[in-house]
Formats: C-alpha cells, structure tokens, sequence
C-alpha cells in the first residue's frame, strides 16, 4: 500500500538534517515550525498538475530533461514528483489475445524516493511504475490509480515513459521533445516557362514555414490530440541548415499564436550508460550553458500553465 511518499519525506529530512548538521528530529522541527512571518515554510498545496514529457527518440534524454526541469522548479519551491511509466520487460507489446486466466494488468510500483535533497520547501522525488502490458484500458486505470494515490502533497507530477512506448493520456497538458529538423523557407517544383521545363524556387512565408514545421517536427510522436503547452526542441546529431534569424523568429510567433510555442532550444546530450544516473546540471553546474537553457525552458513551460490552477 502506498503511503503517499511518506518514506520520500523522511529521507528527504534525513539528507537535510545530515547536510545541516541537526539531528532528524530538529530538522523536522525546524521544517514545520512557524516562521517568524508568522507562516509554515511551505504554502498550502493545490492540486498536483499532471504534465507529460513526449520523445520519440531517446526516452533517457526526455527523462533527463523531465527531471531536470523538475530540479529547476524544486529550487524554487515547488514540489515535484518525477513519475517514470515503463512496460514490464516480459510482457507481450500489443497481444492478439489477453489473457483470461488472470489479471490483465500487474502493478510493480517503487514508492517516491528523493532524487536529490533540495534546500528550503521544495522537493524533487522520483518513483518507477512498471506495468504488464495487456490492454490499454488496464494500463490506463492501474496507471490513474497509482497516480492518486501518491500525487497528494505535491504542486507538479511529470510524467515519463522509460521506454519507447507511450505514456496512457492522463497528464492535463503535455510537452512534446522532437529532434530539430530542418526549417522549410521554400519549395522547388518544375513548371512551365517560355514553352520550357524550368526548376524554380517558390518561398515559404513564415506562417506557411510554421505549418509544415510543426508537422516534421510531430509527425512521429502522435501528439494530435493532445493539449500541448509547447515543444523544448533537441538539437539534431546531424548538421541541419539555418534559416535568417529574423525568419526562424517570425517562425516561432507563429508556432506560439497556432498554440504550439517552442519553450527552449537544448543542444545534444551525451547520455551514459542506461542504468546509470541522469546528470542533473540544474543542480551540479548551474553556472553551465545547459542548465541555464534548461532553466529557462523551465520557467517558459511554468508560465504556459496559469489555465491549470485550480
């Protein structure tokens, strides 16, 4: 049964009490003690918004970018919940018949542990749900469960999926994380001039740019029915041409009026082992180009979300 991260919370207080130097019990004082602001450390909770991370490349790099964002938002105070969603590795991918004999869906859940242990109020914990994969609707329901179970006593919970399939639609809002491709500005069409098979250039305006755009940058995430609050764009591992800065910027308005705005720009990471640990820069090297693009796609995601609070 999940205690709704209380083993979060106490090693959470154990690392702060460690890093201070008190003993548990004055660290959990000094936690919940009135300020002399004559309030607690930590503001009354709203209801946790629920924001998916979408990638169709490499799930460790949208995990990566999922925690740190949640690492950014701790800093400020928030509490965050990191919740990785993966298929059971012996389950089947799409059976062509479920199973009758038994469950069509199994929970193995890993309680919210602290990722690292944050100063002041804010909290970046993580938990790993693993589900055998039998029906959609199952995944969906365990998954909605597991969620309300432990979503209580923080502000965000970004969901991930370890693998390479897709999250169940349960985030309120999604943020979508495509490889940059090239930027169209024209297209070349063989026509007729002068009696003459002629090769010319028809340019794209920057709103016929922003349409094609979008569709190569989401074409393989199937995203279209879902709310998305803007895209971070990776770099891609090949050299893609530039366009004029002032037609990537016209660009981007309109990507932003159509609903879908680019929130940040990230460069290539190089990732290590699968099972090793995420480098979390917001944190370890947050005098770093990264983690100041990361913070900034951080606090351009915070801002479109003002519609989520409750």
């Amino acid at each position: 049964m999940v205690k709704h991260g209380s083993s979060a919370s106490k090693t959470r207080t154990r690392a702060k009490a460690a890093q201070s130097g008190l003993s548990y019990q004055q660290q959990l004082t000094r936690t919940t003690a009135p300020s002399t602001a004559g309030h607690t450390s930590a503001p009354p909770l709203k209801p946790a918004q629920l924001i998916g991370f979408c990638g169709h490349s490499d799930p460790h790099l949208t995990q990566m970018v999922a925690e740190n964002i949640g690492a950014a938002w701790a800093a400020q105070g928030r509490r965050v919940l990191v919740f990785r969603h993966t298929r059971h590795p012996d389950a089947p991918i799409w059976p062509r018949r479920a199973r009758t004999d038994g469950p069509t869906a199994v929970r193995l859940f890993e309680e919210p542990q602290p990722l690292r242990a944050t100063d002041g109020p804010g909290a970046l914990d993580a938990c790993t749900l693993r589900v055998e994969h039998r029906r959609y609707d199952d995944i969906r329901n365990v998954t909605s469960a597991t969620l309300d179970s432990v979503k209580a006593g923080y502000d965000h919970v970004l969901l991930v999926s370890k693998d390479l399939q897709p999250l169940p639609d349960l985030a309120e809002v999604y943020v979508a994380l495509p490889v940059d491709d090239e930027l169209p500005t024209g297209e070349e069409r063989w026509v007729i001039d002068a009696g003459r098979r002629t090769l010319r250039t028809f340019p794209y305006d920057a709103g016929q740019s922003a349409v094609i755009w979008r569709d190569r940058l989401l074409r393989l995430m199937n995203v279209d029915w879902w709310p998305l609050a803007g895209l971070i764009v990776m770099a891609s591992p090949r050299p893609v041409p530039t366009a004029p800065w002032r037609f990537v910027r016209a660009v981007e308005d309109h990507m932003r009026a159509s609903g879908t705005p680019i929130l940040g720009r990230l460069p290539r990471v190089q990732l290590g082992l699968p099972h090793a640990a995420l480098p979390l820069p917001v944190l370890d090297k947050p005098n770093s180009r990264i983690s100041k693009q990361l913070c900034s796609a951080a606090d351009a995601l915070h801002q479109a979300l003002p519609f989520l609070e409750k």
